[in-house]
């Protein structure tokens, strides 16, 4: 990609001018050429996209370092959890309150994301532990993982549709009926796919979204049904619709605490994962 050095340099808070002699600077000290120059701006060398990827490494190195070393030695203790959306509110966020009212001095700090973005954050070395939705295939031998809790799949049906006077639905119900779930960057798509072929089925999803919420407004419109997760029809009340089980086996959305094996937990973090699990044996 190229761009302009102005536009970059405004995105820095310096001038175009003062950017350029950083950057001419910094291919001095190295001794290659990180960028092509030309009219239109300037484009990284492969040497410059390379060192790009291992200065952000690094950036983020030093930022975690710096964390460990002030809740080390007491300047704060902080925690950074990274979960995937909706694993709080299934824990349930209690569990989180009960913690903090436990450990006044600890500063936790949150964010969710949708599943493999959460994931990612984790692997990147962001955030010392992560509360995520367990896939087909396992953490690798370099993270703890411990699974916490599974809640099961429903499937939402709107009133009217032919099913939605069934108790219980089977996978071949499913076959040509048009599903609205959410997308590939959550496990429950690949999870819920992988259950429906292994049954023969081979699901019809029209419309994938970010929001579960969404997916049941949708369902209530008549546009498709939904996949959906037992605990969420009981806080998201939608009118004219129904939650219906699946037949054996059961499609499971597991919770895990995922940690680095390799990396030391701040003593925080320590305390957070095994408040955590201790609530779940």
């Amino acid at each position: 990609m190229v761009l302009p050095s102005s536009y970059s340099a405004a995105e820095l808070y310096i001038s175009p001018q003062g950017l350029s002699r950083t950057l001419y600077a910094l291919e001095e000290e190295l001794q290659v050429r990180l960028f092509e120059r030309s009219v239109k701006g300037l484009e990284p060398t492969r040497a410059g996209d390379y060192f790009y990827q291992e200065a952000e490494k690094l950036l983020k190195s030093m930022h975690q370092t710096a964390f460990q070393v002030r809740s080390l030695y007491g300047e704060e203790e902080a925690l950074r959890l990274v979960c995937s959306y909706g694993a709080l509110s299934a824990l349930p966020y209690s569990r989180i309150l009960e913690f903090k009212r436990k450990y006044p001095e600890i500063h936790l700090q949150w964010r969710e994301y949708p599943d493999l973005q959460a994931e990612q954050q984790l692997v990147e070395g962001d955030y010392e532990i992560g509360l995520l939705v367990k896939g087909e295939e396992p953490f690798g031998d370099r993270y703890e993982s411990i699974d916490l809790f599974s809640r099961c799949i429903r499937i939402l049906v709107y009133e009217g549709h032919p099913l939605y006077e069934r108790e219980r639905l089977t996978y071949q119900d499913l076959k040509d009926e048009p599903l609205i779930m959410e997308g590939n960057d959550f496990r429950i798509y690949e999870v819920f796919r992988k259950k429906c072929m292994d049954a023969g089925v081979y699901p019809e999803i029209v419309a994938e979204t970010g929001d579960i919420g969404f997916c049941h407004e949708l369902c209530a419109m008549k546009q498709g049904l939904s996949v959906t997760i037992d605990f969420v029809t009981e806080y998201i009340r939608t009118g004219g619709v129904k939650a219906l089980p699946l037949e054996e086996p059961e499609i499971l959305w597991t919770v895990q605490l995922v940690r680095h094996r390799a990396n030391r937990l701040s003593p925080a973090a320590e305390k957070f994962f095994r408040y955590i699990c201790s609530g779940f044996r």
